[in-house]
């Protein structure tokens, strides 16, 4: 039998096989058609469960950082008119200091990530603080109007502050 031929039934009997296929799952897909539609539903249900749980939890926690940044907020005005508010957030910085630099004019936002424990800088819009250059001087960067840094020592103020408060209250009631 010459090649020509047999590249030629080997063809066939794959067209054969692939045909019969396709006809097989044409055919099962019309016997199960309600089968197939009931699942598709039930897929597309428990994708957007899923996906509005995420959102949810996601805009929940956010919104917890948002608070936790609203309650540890302090502003130190500067005498060359720049104001620092700086924060404590949990994730989501960028989207607490717009909130925290929103209607503020030459204001330098500085964030503590206590998820990261890394903070976080940004400034207002008419801000001509270039924030890169002060992150650089503690071993950071980013570019001027947003940029990161690590100070390791942060990371001690809160418990430090803690045993401080705890204490004094310790030493009023002993006496």
């Amino acid at each position: 039998m010459r090649a020509e031929t047999r590249h030629q039934l080997k063809q066939d009997a794959f067209s054969r096989v692939t045909i019969d296929a396709a006809e097989k799952t044409a055919h099962w897909t019309v016997e199960h058609r309600s089968t197939v539609i009931y699942s598709t539903i039930a897929v597309v249900v428990i994708l957007a469960a899923v996906i509005g749980g995420w959102y949810y939890l996601n805009t929940q926690d956010e919104k917890a950082s948002l608070e936790l940044a609203q309650a540890t907020m302090v502003d130190r005005k500067l005498d060359n008119g720049i104001t620092v508010r700086t924060a404590c957030c949990f994730g989501y910085s960028s989207e607490v200091a717009s909130y925290l630099y929103k209607g503020q004019t030459r204001t330098v936002v500085a964030l503590f990530d206590l998820r990261s424990q890394g903070v976080s800088l940004r400034r207002s819009a008419d801000s001509d603080v270039d924030l890169s250059i002060l992150a650089q001087h503690f071993g950071g960067g980013g570019h001027a109007a947003a940029s990161g840094l690590m100070i390791p020592d942060l990371r001690r103020v809160p418990a430090e502050r803690l045993a401080e408060i705890l204490g004094d209250q310790l030493e009023k009631s002993a006496t």
